[in-house]
């Protein structure tokens, strides 16, 4: 069984890590609901530099390739870290973690394409 769940809106937004409070971390919250925390909530946001950066992991296109998007509490990616494979398709932009998340199943999460974009690109602007 696969899970499944379809958002309309993403925000991408950068906080100070209130668990290390030295690192900040990327959130990704669609349609208001945290998905770091929602699906991996024993990880953390990946810092900015990480992910906020050009080639952008979090870009869609036809082929499917892998994206980490958020790590351990530690702070280190290379401790623990979250990949979904991020792949455009004709209506939609999936996130699809093979790897099981807190709803007990591999997960896949559907974007609307064009706010997922515009909200893409309005981050790495802000970022540079």
């Amino acid at each position: 069984m696969i899970y499944v769940e379809r958002y309309q809106s993403l925000r991408i937004e950068v906080k100070r890590s209130p668990e290390t409070n030295d690192f900040d971390e990327v959130l990704f919250l669609a349609d208001g609901v945290d998905l770091i925390e929602r699906y991996w909530s024993d990880m953390i946001g990946l810092d900015p530099h990480s992910i906020l950066v050009e080639p952008c992991p979090l870009r869609a296109g036809p082929e499917r390739h892998l994206a980490t998007i958020a790590r351990c509490f530690c702070g280190e990616i290379s401790c623990v870290s979250v990949q979904v494979e991020i792949q455009r398709s004709e209506d939609c932009i999936v996130w699809y973690s093979a790897e099981y998340t807190d709803t007990g199943h591999p997960t896949r999460l559907e974007f609307d394409p064009r706010p997922y974009d515009a909200e893409v690109e309005r981050a790495l602007s802000e970022r540079s």
